[in-house]
């Protein structure tokens, strides 16, 4: 098996990973930098937490606390590599630092973005990840980015 297993997993519903979870222990760094605005603050741009037990991992994407911004959605972005490509189109500095092998799109009322693993015995893993809420500014009604920092996640 190979780390793809890791992120098809992802998308599949928890029912279909049962058993035993494959992995028992993560370690979890930022890497980069967010951008217009950076989303969460400095410390916990993302919030990663690895449940071993249920064999999963959950991602959440903080908002930014700002009266003038609407949150209306989020998209958390899903690699096995880690890159810097820059997007220039969502804001002046922002960079993409996971590839793009995943992509999920969730309204702002979700909690978090869970992730089931596999329960197949798989080598070590890494994936990186990186979050966005997309707003909308009041009161212009215009469209806005908030991009947080990448995440290396590496499960063992």
């Amino acid at each position: 098996m190979n780390t793809l297993h890791l992120l098809a997993a992802a998308v599949l519903p928890a029912a279909l990973a049962t058993g035993q979870c494959a992995f028992t222990n993560a370690s979890i760094s930022q890497m980069g930098a967010g951008c217009n605005p950076v989303v969460g603050t400095t410390t916990a741009p993302l919030t990663v937490n690895v449940q071993f037990a249920a064999c999963e991992v959950g991602i959440h994407t903080p908002t930014l606390l700002d009266p003038n911004k609407d949150p209306i959605g989020r998209v958390l972005v899903l690699g096995l590599s880690a890159g810097a490509v820059p997007v220039p189109a969502l804001g002046p500095g922002c960079v993409l630092y996971p590839s793009a092998d995943v992509v999920l799109f969730d309204p702002i009322f979700s909690s978090a973005h869970v992730l089931q693993l596999p329960s197949t015995p798989l080598p070590p893993t890494t994936v990186y990840a990186q979050g966005a809420v997309l707003y909308r500014l009041l009161p212009t009604n215009t469209i806005e980015w908030g991009v947080s920092v990448g995440m290396r996640i590496d499960l063992q």
